[in-house]
């Protein structure tokens, strides 16, 4: 739903959206346009009029509902998406998706979070849950094509958020954690 009067009144904004959703269906706002608007389900879908209407962005053969992604402020046709065990990579706003989870190890540690630099559409990081010692935190600084474990030093705890932070650098990242905050 979606109010333009302060919540006094709401209005539908499913028209288009189609497939599955899961508990908690992530949406976010474009970075750089803010009447673009994207929501996940099984598929990728965006609105460039506030959820008036949807559209699906390609088709992605992914099976179950995504759990996250990311729209990167520098170039809006990188999306980077993860149903949980799988990520994937659009570089051309959707027509077409990569998995790129190899060499991640997700068994028994899902991806819960990803991050992109603000000042680089291929910088990349994913944190995952789960008790997988020296598996919580992987960067890419080619858009996922090789990946590097940057987890030692961190707990044998979930990761649970990640966030990259402008104004310091390209590779200063919170990772928020069952215990804790670190960087």
């Amino acid at each position: 739903y979606s109010s333009n009067d302060g919540g006094n009144s709401w209005n539908g904004i499913t028209n288009g959206l189609t497939g599955n959703f899961g508990w908690v269906a992530p949406w976010k706002q474009d970075p750089a346009i803010a009447t673009t608007i994207y929501c996940a389900g099984d598929q990728m879908f965006k609105s460039t009029n506030m959820g008036n209407t949807w559209t699906q962005m390609g088709t992605l053969a992914n099976g179950q509902a995504l759990v996250e992604f990311e729209v990167a402020p520098t170039n809006t046709q990188y999306l980077y998406l993860t149903s949980g065990g799988s990520i994937w990579r659009t570089t051309n706003g959707g027509a077409s998706y990569t998995n790129i989870t190899s060499p991640i190890n997700t068994s028994g540690a899902a991806i819960q979070n990803i991050t992109i630099s603000p000042y680089d559409e291929k910088m990349v990081w994913v944190c995952l849950a789960g008790y997988s010692v020296n598996n919580k935190v992987w960067f890419s600084s080619d858009a996922g094509t090789t990946w590097t474990n940057i987890s030692y030093g961190l707990p044998n705890i979930p990761a649970n958020a990640i966030k990259a932070i402008p104004n310091t650098g390209n590779n200063l990242v919170f990772v928020g954690m069952d215990a804790g905050v670190y960087y």
